[in-house]
């Protein structure tokens, strides 16, 4: 396994070199929308933000089903029925092809802002669609669908006038396929401090990722898989639900087993995991704690030194008399890896892409549903809303 880890001095001190200018203070808020070097508008902390604190909650400007899976003139209608207002936050949201004259064109705007909620469900939001991308991001979306917001938290502590981030892309690409996706799909190349590092960093970087996801094509039936997965993550500074799904196949695999204590403490973990990237009352936050509630009274004692806690807790389980049925024999059940990535380079492409920036724009045009309309500012059903794959 690759050592040099991505969360060094060197890499810290690589993400602590950008500067930003003035912009517009959001009240209430640890962030400013301003204007960013070379990126267009985008987020800025204006004061220090911890691991796990909510740093936007945020109602869509409307939903709408993805096109390529749903008839086309659904997001329209639904555009239609927005009152002026919400109109014209659309219209000021970036789109890819850069050309303010194009920017009446709804697919585009979709195509380059549209943030996944559910399902095949996305929306178009104002603050949110404005966060710009980094192949290692700082933040962490979730859909609330209780206050149908969308909730985004820090996944690393985050100095004030440090730049707010998120992913397009997802976070299981090689440098090459990261950079032709963005390029192809968002129209810019990429020059966050991972994809600026050292030559000899980026193909350590390489080859985590590609561990990582080979990795996760393994049926896993060890702790030691799940523990040199979660050792791959954090060499290569992935943090959000990748980690936690990690923990929820050890979790299984020691419930399963009849380990209550080993168990309980990957729920712990789990849970204190997603309550970072959703918060203590989100949904699965909430399904974690019940897992350690269910775990039951403690069964093993436990190593007191550090190093050794840890060899005990992901070492080999064997299945105890009289559990589930399975009697005193190893473990028979498998489970699928703890998570799917994001990315995979031999599939279509990275992922869904998420959020891009935004930036003033004209006056909303109205939207013709049947594309027949007169005037230069019809918005045609024709295309992708996605745009392409690679």
């Amino acid at each position: 396994m690759p050592k040099a880890a991505l969360g060094s001095e060197q890499s810290r001190e690589l993400q602590g070199k950008q500067k930003f200018y003035y912009g517009s203070n959001i009240m209430d808020s640890p962030y400013k929308v301003c204007r960013i070097p070379n990126k267009g508008e985008g987020l800025v902390a204006t004061t220090d933000i911890a691991r796990g604190q909510l740093i936007l909650s945020e109602e869509p400007i409307f939903q709408y089903t993805d096109p390529r899976f749903n008839d086309r003139a659904e997001a329209f209608r639904r555009y239609n029925k927005l009152d002026r207002p919400k109109q014209k936050k659309v219209w000021k949201l970036f789109d890819v092809t850069g050309n303010r004259n194009r920017s009446e064109d709804l697919e585009l705007v979709m195509q380059t802002n549209g943030i996944r909620l559910r399902d095949l469900m996305y929306g178009l939001f104002e603050i949110a669609c404005r966060i710009n991308h980094s192949c290692r991001p700082n933040t962490h979306s979730s859909w609330d669908p209780v206050k149908e917001t969308i909730e985004i938290y820090a996944t690393k502590n985050i100095l004030q006038g440090e730049e707010i981030t998120s992913t397009y892309i997802g976070n299981l690409a090689r440098y090459a396929l990261r950079r032709v996706c963005l390029k192809h799909i968002f129209k810019f190349t990429c020059r966050c401090w991972l994809c600026t590092l050292p030559e000899e960093d980026r193909e350590m970087s390489d080859l985590r990722i590609q561990e990582i996801n080979d990795l996760l094509k393994q049926e896993i039936s060890m702790l030691g898989q799940i523990r040199e997965l979660l050792q791959l993550y954090d060499l290569e500074s992935i943090v959000g639900w990748q980690p936690v799904e990690a923990y929820k196949g050890a979790w299984l695999l020691a419930s399963r087993s009849g380990y209550k204590t080993r168990a309980r403490i990957f729920a712990e973990r789990g849970a204190k995991l997603c309550a970072e990237i959703e918060g203590f009352d989100g949904v699965d936050t909430v399904e974690w704690r019940k897992r350690v509630m269910d775990c039951g009274d403690e069964d093993e004692e436990m190593p007191e030194d550090e190093e050794g806690f840890e060899e005990w807790l992901f070492g080999e389980l064997e299945v105890k008399e009289n559990v589930n049925g399975w009697g005193d024999k190893k473990v028979k059940e498998k489970i699928d890896g703890p998570g799917q990535p994001e990315a995979k380079e031999s599939d279509e492409g990275p992922g869904e892409p998420q959020v891009k920036k935004g930036d003033d724009g004209p006056e909303e045009p109205e939207v013709k549903e049947n594309g027949d309309g007169p005037g230069e500012s019809e918005v045609k059903e024709s295309g992708d809303a996605r745009g392409d794959r690679v």
